[in-house]
């Protein structure tokens, strides 16, 4: 006990002896018991530096303060003097995640089996959380008794590092804070990946920690629970989305921040208002890039909009699958979600959208045959449908072979070629007629015509 301890030479009297930089320390935030705390407050302590200079026999005087009590006082100087609270507040901002994560566990790993594995369950270490309810029935407990175990206990882990440990937290919030970069399982888990080592528990479970730690922290969480927006709020949400109205492609939050600054609305917004409101939008998405920076991403267009642009940026007609590939790494996963059946409905020709190929789809740039030969084209199937007076598929005009052109092209392509030429009625199915008056044939006609189609071009 030398090391914290200055002895009378006369008596042998011990003495309370706190480190000079630590005298500013309240007690509320150090790792005392409750006990020991409020004992200490009755008698009018409040700081660390309040119990300096006092002999061990006084506070063993003091009502609730027993043998016990010193000697957890005694063990909690020892760590003082053992610098392993200097050594926590030695890291700075950049280091703080992977500090508070580690602390955590250190901590967890001292509790009972039981305490901790309540603690694990109810803040979701491997998953979703537990309920006060599952746990209670599983400990064979009151949920109001599990409720008290996990306060209790998260009350201690906030003491557990000192004031160091509670710097470090407020450094992580003011940095979240003002590099617009909320606190999310993602996030932390690239902070985690750079520290050597595995962690038992799920990101989402340290981002739970945190949140009860430190209440004003900017936390999302994956299933977080959103609040309705309120006016202010509403007004700082549809500003992002008319800010981000013809945007394509993720846009760095900072950005959008500054932008919406820059309206005489908003220009007294601050970051952590701009956060809130944001969270409690859903309909607004955001991801975080490599260098763990905040993104968002405009509002998604409806899916003939959508696929429009996709495809007006290919070089070549594409897939489906392809088409929802490339729009959900522009607008995300709410990009498409409509079936792929429902999506080829909306696909039509009206909508200068055409199929190219089996289950492909483009726009007339994508036609392998240059525009310029295309009333070439158009003229050879308009002789072709005047000869014949009926109906033709653009795969029987193929088939038949009879133009030099028809290698270079395929019967989708031929189809949206024809589309574009108000001569031809496209019946669907790349089946064309002539858009021509059209007669009745006589009734004593169709004993010759067979099967023929009761219409006939004139």
């Amino acid at each position: 006990m030398q090391t914290h301890q200055n002895k009378n030479g006369a008596n042998g009297t011990i003495f309370v002896n706190v480190p000079s930089h630590t005298v500013s320390w309240s007690l509320e935030d150090a790792p005392l018991s409750p006990r020991l705390r409020n004992a200490l407050r009755k008698k009018g302590y409040r700081r660390l530096g309040d119990l300096h200079g006092k002999t061990f026999l006084k506070l063993l005087r003091i009502q609730g303060c027993g043998v016990g009590s010193v000697t957890e006082l005694k063990r909690f100087l020892d760590r003082l003097q053992a610098g392993e609270f200097d050594r926590i507040e030695a890291h700075n901002a950049s280091e703080a995640p992977r500090v508070v994560v580690e602390r955590i566990d250190e901590f967890c790993a001292k509790l009972t089996k039981r305490d901790r594995d309540i603690l694990f369950r109810r803040l979701g270490a491997q998953g979703e959380p537990f309920t006060l309810a599952e746990i209670a029935k599983r400990y064979r407990l009151t949920r109001e008794r599990v409720r008290q175990i996990v306060n209790r206990r998260i009350g201690e882990l906030r003491c557990h590092g000192g004031p160091p440990f509670l710097r470090l937290l407020s450094l992580m919030m003011h940095r979240c804070i003002d590099n617009l970069c909320p606190l999310s399982p993602e996030f932390l888990a690239r902070c985690m990946r750079r520290a050597r080592g595995r962690r038992a528990c799920s990101p989402s479970f340290y981002v739970r920690v945190i949140a009860e730690l430190q209440p004003q922290f900017p936390l999302w969480l994956v299933r977080q629970e959103r609040h309705a927006p309120n006016a202010t709020e509403a007004k700082i949400t549809a500003e992002i989305k008319q800010q981000l109205t013809g945007r394509v492609g993720p846009t760095p939050l900072r950005e959008v921040f500054q932008l919406v600054k820059s309206q005489r609305e908003f220009g007294s917004l601050t970051p952590a208002q701009f956060l809130r409101a944001l969270k409690n939008d859903a309909s607004i998405c955001t991801s975080f890039s490599r260098n763990c920076q905040v993104l968002v991403r405009p509002p998604v267009l409806q899916p003939v909009q959508c696929v429009r642009y996709v495809l007006t940026n290919s070089d070549r007609p594409l897939s489906l699958a392809d088409i929802r590939l490339r729009a959900r790494r522009l607008w995300g996963d709410r990009a498409l979600t409509v079936p792929s059946y429902r999506l080829a409905r909306l696909l039509q020709p009206e909508q200068d959208i055409h199929p190219l190929g089996e289950e492909h789809y483009g726009l007339r740039k994508h036609v392998h045959v240059p525009e310029v030969a295309w009333a070439r084209m158009r003229d050879d199937v308009a002789d072709v449908l005047q000869r014949e007076g009926w109906s033709v598929s653009t795969f029987d005009i193929l088939h038949r072979g009879r133009f030099d052109w028809g290698k270079a092209i395929n019967a989708y392509e031929l189809a949206a070629v024809l589309r574009g030429d108000p001569r031809f009625i496209d019946l669907g199915g790349c089946l064309f007629s002539l858009a021509v008056p059209v007669r009745t044939v006589p009734l004593p006609a169709l004993k010759t015509l067979g099967k023929a189609p009761l219409v006939a071009t004139n």
